[in-house]
Formats: structure tokens, C-alpha cells, sequence
């Protein structure tokens, strides 16, 4: 029998690797499924302003994975800082900044 312990954010920098490597991402997921809506509405508001705004179905219980340039990412994390979202760019596999 083989047991091995793998995180989230191990399956998420491996899917990343494999389906995004050298492109840059933003990468939104809920830290607790008591996410608020206004908090929500918020981070939709900002992708709509910048043009990534995913559909309204998109969003459910797990991750959003938006390609999107470095500069436009890390302003919208710096926009939130604080929450239930956990918000992070990466390249590829490896992580650029986050508001954590």
C-alpha cells in the first residue's frame, strides 16, 4: 500500500505546471465557504473593470484560474488584502505575489 500526503497547493502548483506553464495567472479560491457576497461581487467588479470578469456559473466551491498579465494581477491583489479569498499570481507553478 502507498500513502503520500498532497495539499491543495500542491495540486494546484502541479495542474498549473502542467496547464499553464509560462503563462501567467491569477489565482482565486475561498479560504472558508462562508465567503460573503458583497466580498465576491467586489473581486467581479474588478475583473469586469479589467476586462477577465469569468461567467456567472463560474464560480463554486474550488479555485479560479484567469490568465491574465502580472501588473493587472498584482493590482487586483493589492486590492485585497484582507478576506475570506485567498488571491495569487503566479507563472507557471511559481507564485508571484498574494494577499495573504
Amino acid at each position: 500500500m502507498k500513502l503520500e500526503h498532497v495539499t491543495i497547493n500542491d495540486m494546484l502548483r502541479s495542474y498549473l505546471k502542467s496547464n499553464f506553464a509560462n503563462r501567467n495567472t491569477l489565482v482565486i479560491w475561498p479560504l472558508s465557504f462562508c465567503d460573503s457576497e458583497a466580498e465576491v461581487e467586489t473581486i467581479e467588479q474588478d475583473l469586469f473593470e479589467f476586462g477577465y470578469l469569468p461567467p456567472k456559473s463560474y464560480f463554486r466551491n474550488g479555485f479560479w484560474i484567469i490568465e491574465m498579465p502580472t501588473h493587472t494581477a498584482c493590482e487586483i491583489i493589492n486590492r485585497h488584502s484582507k478576506g475570506t479569498l485567498a488571491i495569487r499570481c503566479y507563472c507557471g507553478d511559481e507564485r508571484l505575489h498574494e494577499n495573504m
